[in-house]
């Protein structure tokens, strides 16, 4: 066994040597002259080695005691590398830092740039506040729930939701990549625990009257000639607004009669065909293209009109956006009058949404996929409109 004076005296050689304690422990002298503390330990057969620090930080007695709290782990079943490791991860892995490695993860595979702004301050004024300090591994069940019912009391349900859904997706990128090996946000998706979020459906009025009144209030709206063109384009494309405003010249065709964007919720190309109405409200726009890459411009040099404008032109105008009808209304005007009234197939209907559709119209987005179709219904759609709009 070794003394105290012993390791102090000890001196570099040629080459490096062991100095042997006792069950496992041992001082490895360079030849450079360090003095490390090692302890050698089998683990399932297998021959391994952990490092106990240098000698003098690290005395015979500390050495002596890291190796028996090493072997009470050994005692316990446990490989003290992998105890080691899990401490190591339990302080460099704190959600924080998932939580920062997931963002950038999604931002640049799988989100579009307006939805990963919305998730940056989900996961910044909401999710880090509560978790960021605590190591990933030690977040409980309890510790999301708690997080959960703190965003419902102060922003509510719809919220609160949203943040459980965001907190899942950051576990399960953890699991995916071996930092965990259960999700603790798993067991509340149907215990019953979580908010219950009340459905609030956009409004959207199925009153062909009612319809056709609107639609003549948009004709009659005397604002900025860009939020006219959108306000009267939109029922006829019946996109979400926050895509319509960023429509780009590039994007149109007016010859083929065509607009080809990346849909804002699959990220994928959807191929809008342009009835002669839209068509010719385009037009009205083509002397401001050489201004700005956006069809529908802003008054602020070098941007776009904002999806809330579209609302606030239709209050402008009159029109309850509480009550009656919104702009994001448009989808669901389209959606049940196109199968109801013009008997189109719905599911010829939820592709020209850009929503998924059954096997029957294949699961891979086609963004040409029954374009004669398509086209056909959105004329259809737009002389429908425009009748309803004379009565």
């Amino acid at each position: 066994m070794l003394t105290s004076a012993k390791v102090r005296k000890a001196k570099p050689k040629d080459r490096d040597y062991k100095m042997y304690d006792s069950l496992g422990l041992y001082l490895l002298v360079t030849k450079k002259g360090s003095k490390l503390w090692r302890f050698a330990y089998k683990y399932n057969g297998k021959q391994k080695l952990l490092s106990l620090g240098p000698y003098p930080e690290v005395t015979l007695s500390e050495a002596r005691k890291k190796r028996t709290e090493l072997r009470k782990q050994l005692l316990n079943g446990l490989d003290p590398a992998e105890v080691r490791k899990r401490k190591k991860m339990e302080k460099e892995l704190t959600f924080d830092v998932v939580a920062r490695e997931f963002f950038e993860h999604m931002s640049q595979t799988n989100w579009s740039e307006g939805h990963a702004k919305k998730q940056k301050i989900r996961i910044d004024r909401h999710i880090i506040p509560h978790l960021g300090v605590a190591s990933i591994l030690n977040v409980t069940t309890a510790d999301v729930l708690d997080l959960v019912k703190k965003v419902e009391t102060i922003t509510g349900a719809a919220t609160a939701r949203r943040i459980y859904t965001l907190v899942n997706q950051i576990f399960r990128f953890a699991l995916i990549k071996g930092y965990i090996q259960t999700n603790p946000a798993e067991p509340l998706a149907r215990s019953g625990f979580l908010p219950r979020e009340e459905k609030r459906h956009m409004p959207a009025t199925l009153d062909l009257g009612e319809i056709g009144r609107i639609l003549r209030l948009l004709d009659c709206y005397d604002g900025i000639i860009f939020v006219k063109a959108a306000i009267r384009i939109l029922p006829l494309v019946f996109v979400r607004p926050g895509e319509l405003v960023k429509m780009r010249w590039e994007e149109v065709n007016l010859e083929e009669g065509s607009w080809v964007f990346k849909a804002s919720k699959t990220l994928q190309e959807h191929y809008v065909p342009l009835s002669r109405q839209a068509i010719s409200i385009l037009r009205e726009l083509d002397p401001f293209r050489p201004m700005s890459p956006w069809v529908f411009q802003s008054l602020r040099p070098g941007r776009h009109i904002s999806a809330q404008t579209l609302n606030a032109a239709l209050q402008t105008l009159g029109i309850d956006t509480r009550e009656t009808l919104t702009s994001h209304g448009w989808r669901a005007i389209a959606r049940t009058l196109l199968v109801e009234k013009l008997g189109y197939d719905p599911e010829l209907v939820e592709l020209q949404l850009a929503h998924s559709v059954p096997d029957r119209l294949g699961r891979a987005y086609n963004r040409v996929k029954f374009l004669k179709e398509r086209r056909r219904m959105m004329q259809d759609w737009a002389d429908f409109l425009e009748q309803v709009k004379k009565k």
